[in-house]
């Protein structure tokens, strides 16, 4: 019998990662602080939940303590190539998941900023339900994901190093 209780799973991290295109820093600069983003010197494009119309603050860490930016954005998007290719146009820095970055800047179409104070990556979990005849199916998709989750692991790590 389902009683509703779902099993769920850590399957890996997903690391932040703020960006800027090289004519963007030729024209703005480096900001040296999270907070210098706050300033409308450094033009941020905003990531706004479709579901909400909001958009959440940018998370950073200050010596391992968690520190919220809530930049002006002239710029807002709410789908994540979107955000990449606002990015890549230079319209604002971007604060996004690493792997949706990573090929831009190992190809210098972005550059990592702020690299000091990212965030504590974001955990990603999957959740299911005990069910005997789907186990195989489920079993089967958890160990896919989790090593596709294990190949972004080791980028990253390699990627920091």
């Amino acid at each position: 019998s389902d009683d509703g209780a779902l099993i769920s799973r850590r399957i890996g991290s997903l690391e932040w990662t703020t960006c800027a295109s090289p004519a963007y820093i030729s024209r703005y600069g480096v900001p040296a602080h999270p907070e210098e983003l706050l300033q409308s010197r450094f033009p941020v494009v905003g990531y706004f939940s479709a579901h909400s119309g909001k958009a959440p603050p940018l998370h950073f860490l200050s010596d391992g303590v968690p520190m919220e930016i809530v930049p002006n954005c002239a710029v807002m998007v709410n789908e994540s190539n979107a955000h990449l290719a606002t990015g890549l146009a230079g319209l604002g820095l971007i604060h996004t998941l690493d792997f949706m970055v990573r090929p831009a800047i190992d190809r210098g179409e972005l550059v990592a900023v702020l690299q000091e104070w990212r965030p504590a990556p974001l955990d990603v979990f999957i959740a299911y339900a005990p069910s005997r005849q789907l186990s195989t199916k489920v079993r089967v998709f958890v160990e896919w994901v989790s090593e596709i989750y294990a190949r972004l692991e080791r980028s990253n790590s390699v990627a920091r190093h």
